[in-house]
């Protein structure tokens, strides 16, 4: 692997030679190009200089100078005069692919037309099938418009072409994060450098990324560094907070919710944050007051209802609990947790009615609850109804074959088959259930 200088160098030297064997060639002003955009992200001003000086030396009037100085007017945001330049070279040079390339990366960039920008990456590679920043652009314009398959064969066209591009690694990642290869994704993203990321976004997926691989303490560092490069983006600030939150540092997670409100005040995830927080300490009165005013602003955010009702059930307000929890499961008629929910509040007068039981069966015929719901259900049922009581459980073990609670609970209401139940007792004994231990040394024949 080459060093940083090792390759300015190597770009300097690369850049010369197209230089000095060809420059008065019109055939080699694409190949030029290519060259150029690549010092471009060095971000080595003194060698963007020295080349801008060699094209005023070499061939100040022709098709690749005007294409130079299209980029310096972007740099220097005078859009119009970068759209005008990049403009004439369409038209004055149709076989130029770099003009191309560079009107559609306006488009991209500055209009966010990127259905049109793509159009013009695509008369780019039509010209020149070797032009990897035309497919990385592509790529980027696809994954702006939120077609993350189609953008990942473009990125990896150009990465064919480019290996060291480090801005497709880094939109190659996030757009394998929205394709939900988090390992993958994560695995890009923790190649890149810190002095090669291009925009606050990379921290935002690169972040989530290690949320996936549940490293939060690295995925803070994350965020941390997306807020250092944009102090006031409420989302960075949200998955700053939400990773202090999963962390268990509260006090850091509401101040984050609280700022990215502050430069926000619709910013829906804000109010959630600070609502789960409040759960997690028990605060509920403050936690009910962070999802009224979510709810306010939008009435179906998701999971809105749902924790709102888990809230209002916790102070005993059941009967607006079950509004949300009606909501919830009207909004989500696939989460098993509303129907599990909106059992409990109903049987919380004390009375268990055969409609409230059907709301277990549902919840776990829906199946998408953590284990110890369907441990709960097991419980609840077993005196009223055992034979859901024995679903419920069975769902825990489907989910978790090694959930010593639920292998505990299992062997306890065996009855017909005592050797059967020691065999349990034995499992959940050996992943940690102390109940489990003690049960079978008071019931089974072989700890004699």
């Amino acid at each position: 692997m080459r060093t940083s200088k090792m390759k300015n160098l190597y770009l300097l030297l690369l850049f010369n030679l197209v230089v000095i064997i060809g420059f008065s060639q019109p055939e080699n002003y694409n190949k030029a190009a290519e060259e150029f955009n690549k010092l471009m992200y060095l971000k080595n001003d003194s060698l963007i200089v020295h080349c801008e000086n060699k094209i005023i030396e070499y061939a100040p009037k022709s098709e690749f100078a005007l294409y130079v100085f299209a980029w310096k007017y972007f740099d220097d945001e005078n859009d119009s005069m970068a759209f005008k330049l990049a403009s004439d070279l369409t038209k004055d040079y149709p076989s130029f692919a770099a003009g191309h390339y560079a009107l559609g990366s306006f488009e991209n960039n500055i209009n966010g037309n990127y259905e049109k920008a793509i159009g013009h990456f695509n008369k780019a590679v039509e010209i020149d099938p070797k032009f990897s920043f035309a497919y990385r652009n592509t790529g980027i314009a696809l994954f702006n418009l939120e077609k993350y398959p189609e953008a990942d064969i473009q990125f990896q066209k150009s990465m064919d072409l480019y290996t060291e591009d480090t801005i497709c690694l880094q939109f190659y990642g996030m757009n394998l994060y929205m394709l939900g290869d988090y390992e993958k994704a994560n695995g890009i993203l923790s190649t890149i450098r810190d002095e090669d990321v291009l925009i606050p976004d990379f921290y935002y997926y690169y972040g989530y990324s290690l949320e996936s691989m549940e490293l939060y303490a690295d995925a803070l560092i994350a965020f941390s560094k997306g807020i250092m490069m944009d102090p006031e983006d409420p989302e960075m600030l949200f998955g700053h907070g939400w990773m202090n939150y999963q962390l268990g540092n509260d006090k850091d997670a509401l101040y984050d919710f609280s700022v990215s409100t502050v430069l926000d005040s619709a910013f829906t995830d804000g109010y959630f944050g600070a609502g789960m927080v409040y759960s997690q300490m028990g605060k509920y009165k403050e936690a009910l007051n962070e999802f009224n005013i979510l709810l306010s602003i939008d009435s179906l955010y998701p999971d809105g209802n749902f924790y709102r009702g888990a809230v209002l059930y916790e102070l005993k307000y059941f009967e607006y609990a079950l509004d949300d929890f009606n909501k919830a499961i009207c909004l989500d008629p696939e989460d098993s947790y509303g129907y599990y929910y909106r059992c409990l509040t109903n049987m919380a007068d004390g009375e268990i009615m055969e409609d409230d039981l059907n709301d277990f069966q549902t919840a776990i015929d829906k199946g998408n609850a953590d284990p110890e719901i369907y441990l709960s259900i097991a419980t609840i049922a077993l005196d009223f109804v055992p034979g859901l009581s024995e679903k419920a459980i069975s769902k825990a073990l489907e989910i978790d074959s090694e959930y010593a609670d639920a292998i505990y609970f299992k062997g306890k209401h065996i009855e017909k088959d005592p050797d059967k139940a020691c065999e349990f007792f034995k499992k959940a004994e050996m992943l940690g259930n102390r109940d489990a231990g003690k049960a079978f040394k008071k019931n089974c024949k072989s700890n004699l």
